[in-house]
């Protein structure tokens, strides 16, 4: 039995239970809120609060920040009015006057951007005025983020035009001992400053802008994005807001459209390199679901790798906002719509401009096609199209009409082919297509086909479940315990279990049930998803054999694998079973092409990042797959969810140290509104991964969520943002950020 002084530990005052409670109200009419039209919003708030007028207000504040939230990222670097001094901002890291790394001589605060402060600076060697970006100390301390963080600065800096925002260096600066004994090294980005007011900015004080003003603006936003993808650098967040109209260094009285923020741009890879293909062609960026998800292409938003063409999608969301004063589908959507972009087209800019020139809707249309293929192959060919050069439409290949002139023969081949029948040489014609076709794909597939089995950084790898044919119960946990492993990388993103269970409804099939191996790639196949990983754990003798296999579907045909690679060990005991484990999940990270180096930098045992109990492991993969089962009937959950908690609950009391157990446990309790017992599960998980050496990935993931329930809006966002620093080609990171950002007044 517990005693008193250890309860305490874990009791949540009944003061601070009030305040969660009401903060759960508040989420919940918010959703609803979000759900009904925005001219019913109102009406419906008045009827749901009744007369907590508190209540109300609260509600409204977060719609009103919902409406206007396109960035879990602060606004870009912008010179704001003179009057606007240090003074307004008491939290500043620096003040005016303060010289910084003897150069820098610091003359206003501006504000909070995404990874620090920013502030206005005179550099003293050149005597010109820049943008002083500080990185928060989280970001900063750790050498790998950091080490990525210095590969796009000199990725942004490749790109040089006009129309981009200039990126100088990575700086630092040791405060003086005056400061006191706490302060630290500071790291900052120095960067061009830009006067002037920002693209969203402008949309929201003009309205709708006419197509004679927009067309010289958006042909110098194209040139600053085909000028990165010339260099081979992929955006990934462009949006009005990292858009500043400035005034031209010309004097000529015309603006200056300059594109910022490239701190997000990743590098295009080509497929083939020396195949000399340009680089917005074959491409397989890494870097998805990173930046603003209002403004990101369908192909984001489902984790696949952003590429020109997502740039370019972009670039429409841009152009159908320019004109039409708002985004293709409703601010009331969650999210900015993010479901209908990926599920629908979007409706044409004439239903809210009518006579918008019919070259600019095709033009903004194909930029907003699904499928990347269709989109313009380059920003160049669309401001060709959007002046009426040439046809916005895709360009069809295959002949609209009949080629011959005049009676049987085709007049514009050589004479020699004139004295043979019509239809013989169609039909040689068609032969020769063929066998050339063949032998090209031959070749290609001889020439660049490795068979190696890596995907693109960032990419998403699915995860069956481990067949246990030991007879050993307990040994169905070997999932969870590889799950846990193989998500120490960060190099590739394991598909999530509800993201698998949605495309099983789809394919009308129950959702937490052993996937076949053709329903695994067909569910592979329909998310665009690389590779399939499939296990078996079985005894031989006395010893436990696991074998894992990786496989790359077959996309004409998920009844079998077009390429596989297997990988077989085995173990004297199921203690061992956790070391053959881990030597499974670190075959799978470098088979599919995560450095040596990092593998070994990010390689805790797998019992140290779970538990070393099967026991609890079984009660916990028991808990897991009841709530999964129910995903596919919501007449189950309240049952499921009541037996996920005893199950969890019997994880825990076998492993009192299993903090990942502690933390499932207290995200079903909230679900069930049971919020004191929930956050007693989330404040032991938080104790206890101090203990058990958590992977970085949920020890983030823990602080996050526990902060987020406890109202700690400050404390989840920069556990997020920290967890988007480490793994900045998992959405989550970012996705998650969104809401505390959102209640602390930071949506864009």
């Amino acid at each position: 039995m517990t005693g008193p002084a250890e309860s305490a530990v874990y009791l949540v005052p009944t003061s601070r239970l009030m305040d969660l409670e009401r903060w759960e109200r508040v989420k919940e009419l918010f959703e609803a809120a979000l759900e009904r039209e925005e001219p019913e919003r109102a009406h419906f708030l008045i009827q749901a609060c009744q007369n907590d007028e508190e209540l109300r207000l609260e509600v409204e504040s977060l719609l009103s920040g919902e409406k206007n939230a396109g960035d879990f990222m602060r606004p870009p670097v912008v010179r704001l009015p003179a009057t606007q001094t240090a003074s307004d901002h008491p939290l500043g890291r620096f003040f005016p006057g303060q010289i910084i790394s003897g150069r820098f001589n610091v003359l206003r605060f501006i504000g909070h951007g995404g990874m620090g402060e920013v502030y206005e600076a005179k550099d003293l060697e050149l005597g010109e005025r820049v943008a002083l970006k500080t990185i928060r100390p989280e970001i900063a301390s750790d050498p790998r983020t950091m080490a990525r963080f210095k590969q796009e600065i000199q990725l942004a800096r490749r790109v040089t035009h006009p129309n981009v925002c200039r990126m100088f260096d990575l700086e630092r600066h040791q405060p003086s001992p005056e400061t006191g004994p706490s302060a630290g090294v500071v790291t900052f980005l120095t960067m061009e400053l830009l006067e002037g007011e920002t693209l969203a900015a402008r949309i929201a004080r003009v309205g709708c802008i006419a197509t004679a003003d927009a067309l010289p603006l958006v042909q110098q936003m194209a040139a600053a994005l085909a000028a990165a993808h010339d260099v081979g650098v992929v955006h990934r967040d462009f949006k009005p807001g990292n858009v500043m109209l400035a005034p031209s260094k010309s004097g000529d009285g015309k603006e200056r459209a300059v594109v910022t923020d490239f701190g997000l741009a990743k590098e295009i890879v080509a497929i083939h390199q020396s195949s000399g293909e340009g680089p917005t062609s074959s491409v397989t960026a890494s870097g998805h679901v990173v930046g603003t998800i209002a403004y990101m292409a369908p192909e984001q938003l489902q984790g696949r790798e952003a590429t020109p063409a997502s740039d370019i999608y972009a670039l429409g969301l841009v152009m159908y906002e320019m004109v039409a004063a708002r985004r293709p589908f409703a601010d009331n959507a969650l999210f900015g719509g993010a479901y209908q972009r990926i599920t629908q087209p979007p409706p044409s800019p004439r239903v809210h401009v009518p006579d918008l020139d019919l070259r600019w809707e095709s033009a903004i249309m194909r930029c907003l096609e699904v499928d990347p293929d269709k989109r313009f192959a380059n920003t160049r060919t669309l401001i060709v199209a959007l002046k009426g050069e040439a046809q916005a439409s895709p360009v069809n290949l295959l002949p609209l009409a009949p080629l011959a002139v005049g009676s049987g023969t085709l007049s514009f081949l050589p004479a020699w082919t004139r004295a043979v029948p019509r239809k013989e040489l169609l039909a040689a014609a068609a032969l020769a297509f063929v066998v050339c076709a063949a032998l090209l794909v031959w070749y290609l597939r001889v020439r660049w086909w490795d068979g190696k089995p890596q995907v693109p950084e960032g990419a998403a790898v699915l995860l069956t479940d481990i067949v246990n044919v030991t007879g050993d119960q307990e040994l169905g946990g070997v999932t969870e315990v590889l799950r846990s492993a193989l998500g120490q990388s960060a190099h590739f993103n394991l598909m999530d279990k509800s993201r698998v269970c949605e495309i099983l409804q789809r394919m009308t099939k129950p959702c937490g049930s052993q996937l076949d191996p053709k329903d695994a790639r067909e569910v592979a196949m329909r998310d665009d998803v690389r590779r399939v990983i499939f296990g078996t754990v079985s005894r031989v003798a006395d010893d436990y054999k696991l074998d894992l296999k990786i496989e790359e579907p077959d996309k004409s045909d998920p009844s079998h694998a077009r390429h596989s690679w297997p990988f077989s060990e085995a173990a004297s005991s199921k203690k061992e079973l956790f070391d053959i484990i881990r030597d499974g999940s670190n075959w799978i990270r470098q088979e599919v092409g995560e450095e040596a180096g990092e593998v070994r930098e990010n390689d805790r045992p797998p019992q140290d990042i779970t538990t070393d109990s099967w026991q609890a492991l079984g009660y916990f993969r028991d808990a897991q797959n009841v709530l999964s089962k129910a995903e596919s009937n919501p007449q189950a959950v309240d049952q499921a969810r009541q037996e996920a908690v005893m199950f969890l609950r019997q994880a825990v009391q076998t492993d009192p140290s299993f903090a990942m157990a502690y933390m499932r446990l207290g995200d079903v309790l909230d679900s069930m509104r049971r919020y004191q017992e929930g956050y007693e599960s989330w404040q032991r998980a938080v104790t206890v991964q101090g203990s058990r050496r958590l992977a970085e990935r949920e020890r983030l993931q823990i602080q996050g969520m526990y902060a987020l329930d406890m109202g700690d809006f400050e404390e989840a966002a920069k556990s997020y943002a920290t967890y988007a620093a480490h793994f900045p080609l998992d959405y989550q990171g970012f996705f998650y950020q969104a809401y505390p950002l959102l209640r602390l007044g930071q949506g864009e």
